[in-house]
């Protein structure tokens, strides 16, 4: 059962990394033939608003992340396994640098 834990954890980090390696530009709006600037405006909004709620959901699934791994490092340190604090320390770490990025971005955004 701790073994499914720790496979569940590394799954959502990886997927997690995957995630936010992911170019934002690929959903920015392009500009197309329209003459009318109005349904320029509302492309560029609604392309905004798509980013500003994916991120909104990475940066959720990451503080999902930071919590279960916090949980790990409680029970590795209850334990005394000094290569698993180690290992869960790191993750905690690119975890929360992860986290601060997205909110970056999310300030840019508002």
């Amino acid at each position: 059962m701790f073994i499914q834990k720790i496979r569940k954890i590394a799954v959502i980090t990886t997927i997690t990394g995957l995630i936010a390696a992911f170019p934002m530009s690929a959903f920015a709006a392009t500009n197309s033939a329209t003459q009318h600037a109005s349904v320029h405006t509302s492309k560029q909004t609604t392309a905004v608003q798509s980013q500003k709620k994916n991120l909104e959901s990475q940066l959720a699934s990451i503080e999902k992340s930071i919590e279960s791994t916090k949980k790990l490092l409680e029970q590795a340190k209850a334990a005394k396994s000094k290569s698993k604090i180690t290992k869960y320390e790191q993750k905690l770490k690119s975890l929360e640098a992860s986290e601060k990025k997205i909110k970056d971005k999310l300030k840019a955004l508002k």
